[in-house]
């Protein structure tokens, strides 16, 4: 009886601490690791990277949700104008107050990565809050969103 109250404390303690650990929001450079911003996040938090696009000059706004394995669901894209390299052919597009919603992908991903750009007014946002504004992170370098095991 004593052995199995141990055992079963021992997993118990083992479980806690594995759920007490959580995920944590890592933005690093992309060639060379340099860590730049940390967060912690929770299973289906939502992140949001925004962005003025290139080409048409408008926002552009592509959400995600946090799932417990750490990977990234593409929940929604929001935009102004539907051109140039705009996907036609996944999700289910509607308009709603002047902007082109689409939801419905089928895409998980691992990491998000992008040329950071104050030009592009790049933005990232945690449950729809500014996390952090163009300034927070290096102009014109390759950085990497992902979500890590703390």
């Amino acid at each position: 009886m004593v052995f199995m109250v141990r055992l079963l404390l021992l997993l118990f303690l083992a479980v806690s601490t594995v759920s007490a650990e959580g995920l944590v929001l890592e933005i690093r450079h992309a060639r060379s690791h340099e860590v730049h911003f940390h967060a912690p996040v929770e299973p289906d938090d939502e992140i949001t990277l925004a962005w003025i696009h290139s080409v048409e000059l408008t926002p552009w706004m592509e959400t995600y949700q946090v799932q417990i394995d750490g990977t990234l669901v593409l929940t929604q894209t929001r935009f102004f104008s539907y051109g140039a390299g705009v996907p036609h052919q996944s999700g289910n597009c509607s308009v709603n107050g002047g902007q082109v919603v689409c939801t419905g992908f089928d895409l998980q991903l691992d990491f998000l990565q992008w040329i950071h750009s104050f030009d592009a007014e790049y933005h990232v946002l945690l449950n729809q809050r500014i996390l952090l504004d163009r300034d927070d992170l290096p102009h014109h370098e390759p950085l990497r969103l992902s979500i890590q095991s703390r």
